[in-house]
């Protein structure tokens, strides 16, 4: 869900890499081996997440695993990296963001900036879904897994944010991000959540365009429709 692209220096193109989540049923229980506590402490110290949440764990330990991957891009000689994630890779692209300068770009396509975006899901069970999380997403919002709650460590001029403008899954939270990270560029689609991925033409070769001078590499978006 979260694509670190890279130049590298012996060649021109744009190299991608596809990141699997931690406790993803792609990946075996054994290869989760970053420690969750160095991650964590990379968030906001050793207490920030609730005891009881699972989900805050895993995404301490992804963002962990994206700027080690990131790190070790970094360290092969790579003059530039950006991430471009959707949906929860959007998410866990801003949270990294957040706080590793070292990153040249980032593209967020349908990011939810806090989990309390989560409960505006329509429908009986999106209602059912929303008393059981209710709680947990507004103890989750007080904590730096909320986006909002500070300035990324790249500048404006790096962020990307792609909006759904019939986006019913994280609400108004491309919206919220853009505010509080004093609005950087945004694209409105006029697409729900899952549309704008599946049936918007062109969008791929239209973000490789905008990352091209940003990661100063030359422009291979023609051949990507």
């Amino acid at each position: 869900m979260i694509a670190p692209l890279a130049k590298f220096i012996d060649c021109s193109v744009l190299r991608l890499v596809y990141a699997i989540l931690p406790q993803s049923l792609w990946r075996e229980a054994n290869e989760r081996d970053v420690k969750l506590e160095q991650a964590v402490q990379f968030l906001n110290g050793p207490d920030f997440i609730p005891a009881e949440s699972q989900s805050a764990q895993l995404y301490a330990q992804a963002i962990a695993e994206i700027r080690s991957l990131s790190g070790w891009l970094l360290a092969e000689g790579c003059p530039a990296v950006a991430l471009v994630g959707g949906s929860l890779g959007a998410y866990l692209a801003g949270l990294t963001a957040w706080r590793d300068a070292r990153l040249n770009s980032v593209v967020m396509t349908m990011p939810l900036a806090r989990q309390s975006n989560l409960l505006s899901q329509v429908g009986r069970r999106g209602r059912e879904l929303t008393l059981r999380r209710r709680a947990a997403c507004e103890e989750l919002d007080r904590t730096p897994l909320n986006l909002t709650s500070a300035q990324p460590a790249i500048s404006r001029e790096k962020v990307l944010l792609i909006e759904g403008m019939h986006d019913l899954m994280v609400s108004s939270g491309p919206g919220e991000i853009w505010q509080s990270w004093g609005q950087p560029e945004i694209w409105k689609l006029p697409h729900g959540h899952i549309s704008s991925a599946l049936i918007m033409p062109g969008l791929t070769g239209r973000v490789l365009r905008w990352l091209t001078p940003r990661l100063d590499v030359p422009d291979i978006s023609a051949t990507t429709k």
